[in-house]
């Protein structure tokens, strides 16, 4: 149980835990690196986004709403509506601002320090393993070098015997065995060589295992820092994101929730009455100009019978009356 709780709280490190795969190591710093850079991107494209949003809310501020003047309550919602879009122009080049110091510019900042640390780390990499390469390179050569003087050797060896064998019967010319002793010796001499040169490579390659694996956990645990400032980077650019959000949320709030309460007072009746009271004046009766009136004769006027000349006399008589 105590053993299960041990391993449980134990810490998962690059230098003890991944010294076996050290290309996923590599390659998840870079990719890290390349998700930090996508992540950049997108606050200097949203700060592109709020500059624009700053400019195209300053300029709905700049209308005037001056043709409703004359409706008090109307005209007062209206200019609230402009303070709003002030206000949201001038929060979101704060916003925008705010963005840039505490998300923006420490990520462009990480994003230099880092690949110039990570280049470092690499180029340490790569250098331990071409050293690592090259002694283990000898060690097989020497090896391999070594292996084939101890079977040159051996042969001779076999040879020697069996002519020394054949000499003792008097099968063998001892001219032949001297010169066969002579080369024997000549490759034990070669072999011991090789196996002094390989034990040497071998040596060099045990020494340096130990420097190798310190030098490759340091290497390691640096990824690891790297990869931890990347990933706590993001990190506090998403809270500080939330944060600017959740303040600038509550500020315009506040200004719609003012801007709601202006709206709840437009009163439109109210706003007519004022306009009817202030403008009111009395009705011109344009009409009574335009009644019929008669026509004032200075003359008594003809009847109908006295223009048509029926009637006789009595026309002329009408004709000559004053």
């Amino acid at each position: 149980m105590a053993a299960a709780t041990e391993k449980k709280k134990r810490k998962f490190t690059y230098g003890d835990d991944l010294r076996g795969n050290v290309p996923a190591v590599i390659a998840n710093n870079a990719q890290l690196q390349r998700g930090a850079i996508a992540f950049l991107n997108v606050v200097n494209e949203k700060q592109q986004y709020d500059d624009l949003q700053t400019r195209n809310f300053a300029k709905l501020a700049r209308q005037t709403f001056a043709d409703f003047h004359t409706q008090r309550t109307t005209y007062n919602a209206l200019q609230q509506l402009r303070g709003l879009f002030t206000n949201i122009s001038e929060q979101m080049a704060r916003h925008s601002k705010c963005c840039l110091s505490a998300i923006g510019q420490p990520l462009k900042d990480l994003r230099n320090e880092i690949a110039a640390s990570n280049k470092k780390l690499n180029d340490e990499q790569k250098k331990l393993e071409k050293e690592r390469e090259t002694l283990c390179a000898a060690a097989v050569k020497a090896k391999q070098k070594y292996f084939k003087a101890a079977k040159e050797t051996e042969d001779l060896q076999t040879q020697f015997e069996k002519a020394w064998q054949e000499g003792e019967r008097g099968t063998k010319n001892a001219a032949n065995i001297q010169k066969l002793n002579q080369k024997t010796q000549a490759a034990k001499k070669d072999c011991e060589h090789c196996e002094c040169l390989y034990q040497d490579a071998a040596t060099k390659v045990q020494e340096f295992a130990p420097k190798y694996t310190e030098i490759q956990r340091d290497i390691l645990q640096g990824f690891q820092h790297n990869d931890n400032k990347v990933l706590d980077a993001t990190r506090k650019g998403i809270v500080n994101l939330v944060v600017l959000y959740d303040s600038l949320a509550k500020i315009l709030q506040q200004e719609t929730i003012t801007l709601r309460e202006v709206a709840d007072l437009i009163a439109c009746d109210k706003d007519t009455e004022e306009f009817v009271q202030q403008q009111a004046k009395p009705v011109d009766d344009w009409s009574a100009n335009y009644k019929f009136h008669s026509y004032d004769w200075k003359t008594e006027p003809l009847s109908a019978q006295a223009i048509t000349g029926e009637g006789g006399a009595a026309t002329s008589t009408q004709a000559q009356k004053p």
